[in-house]
């Protein structure tokens, strides 16, 4: 399998209250074609730009991000069950 994991960040904030945006900006995950791993997040402002990461091999694509920042049901449903909360490099 291709050692390719997707990290895809901002979308349009749709419009709504406070709770509602709040919600809008929380993280996503979800698996393409079986196992690639995408991880998307609207930001809680109108956005500006896209920001993408392609993770490097032996990782998955939730690997820079903390259980803290994802949530524990992300992290587990992950490919490897786990976030890492791995540094920029």
């Amino acid at each position: 399998a291709p050692c390719l994991m997707f990290l895809l960040g901002a979308a349009l904030l749709l419009a709504g209250g406070q709770a509602s945006k709040l919600l809008q900006a929380a993280p996503r995950y979800e698996r393409v074609n079986g196992n690639i791993e995408t991880v998307w997040q609207r930001p809680s402002v109108e956005p500006k730009g896209l920001f993408f990461i392609a993770h490097g091999c032996q990782h998955q694509g939730t690997d820079i991000f903390s259980q803290v920042e994802l949530g524990e049901d992300i992290c587990k449903n992950s490919n490897s069950g786990s976030c890492l909360g791995l540094p920029e490099e």
